[in-house]
């Protein structure tokens, strides 16, 4: 049977030690952690949007208002599949645009 092997020439070096760090710094990371300016994805609550008729963009700024996004377009129901941070959905349903 015989044997094949690929070889990087100079660069092999470079390329352990670049995944060896990325490798070590992903599991130095808690099991938590997210990057700044985004929610665990624990404390999200994914939603779905009715917008009024005609005032899909004033819902889509009512989600984003209180932190959240759109996640997925629902065209059949005339709204969105969103993701809210925990505990906001409740105050989204009085927001302007927003059945």
């Amino acid at each position: 049977m015989q044997a094949f092997t690929v070889s990087w020439g100079e660069r092999k070096g470079r390329r352990r030690a670049t995944v060896a760090a990325a490798v070590a710094g992903a599991l130095l990371l808690p099991a938590g952690a997210s990057t700044p300016g985004h929610r665990p994805a624990s404390t999200m609550a994914q939603v779905i949007v009715q917008a009024l008729p005609g005032e899909l963009g004033q819902a889509r700024s009512a989600v984003r208002a209180v932190g959240g996004r759109v996640t997925r377009e629902l065209s059949v129901v005339n709204g969105f599949a969103a993701d809210l941070p925990g505990g906001s959905g409740a105050g989204l349903g009085a927001a302007d645009g927003v059945k």
